[in-house]
């Protein structure tokens, strides 16, 4: 494979574009672990990804708590936490647009995009498993992202790890085994 080749920061971006760009749909398990300064005790929670590529759609749909999503469907960012349901217009509330655009271009490999949404520098470290880049952000908007690290397998591309950073707290999905171009359930992006 390709990806194994990759040595300075430029092919490792164009190699994990290059892997996405052949995937119309991911489909994968994760597991969110949230760090809050102060707390004793992470927030930990399960669920599926799944992510249309071609409709820059994203759900993540909670097993644990049950209930809980994250929906990206257009300029909506649907968040239902506990029952309570939120519906964001990232064209209008700035901190959703980047959320939004980040979690998207994340996911789909466009890290670049990513460091630009956010005008963060990228700094790249090579691991013998991924492609590790940490997007470090100049001036952190009001409860936005200071940080973003994304890992990326070296044997298909995908994000494996992605750990976005704030004020107040650090979280981390983790994404180990994905399905790729599979066909998604109707309605899966409804909101």
């Amino acid at each position: 494979s390709l990806l194994c080749f990759a040595q300075t920061k430029e092919q490792a971006l164009s190699a994990v574009l290059k892997a996405n760009a052949s995937y119309s749909t991911v489909i994968s398990p994760f597991k969110q672990v949230k760090t809050l300064k102060g707390l004793k005790k992470d927030d930990v929670r399960e669920g599926t990804l799944y992510f249309s590529s071609k409709t820059s759609q994203l759900n993540m749909q909670y097993s644990k708590p049950a209930g809980n999503q994250l929906l990206i469907n257009g300029d909506k960012l649907v968040v239902i936490n506990g029952g309570t349901r939120t519906v964001y217009n990232a064209k209008t509330n700035q901190m959703m647009k980047t959320l939004k655009g980040t979690l998207l271009c994340c996911v789909a490999g466009k890290v670049e995009e990513a460091a630009t949404l956010n005008k963060a520098t990228i700094e790249y470290k090579d691991s013998d498993k991924y492609y590790v880049f940490v997007l470090t952000v100049d001036k952190p908007v009001l409860g936005g992202l200071s940080k973003v690290e994304l890992s990326y397998s070296k044997k298909d591309g995908s994000l494996c790890l992605m750990k976005l950073t704030d004020k107040n707290s650090v979280t981390v999905y983790e994404t180990p085994t994905k399905e790729f171009n599979k066909p998604l359930d109707e309605g899966i992006f409804n909101n």
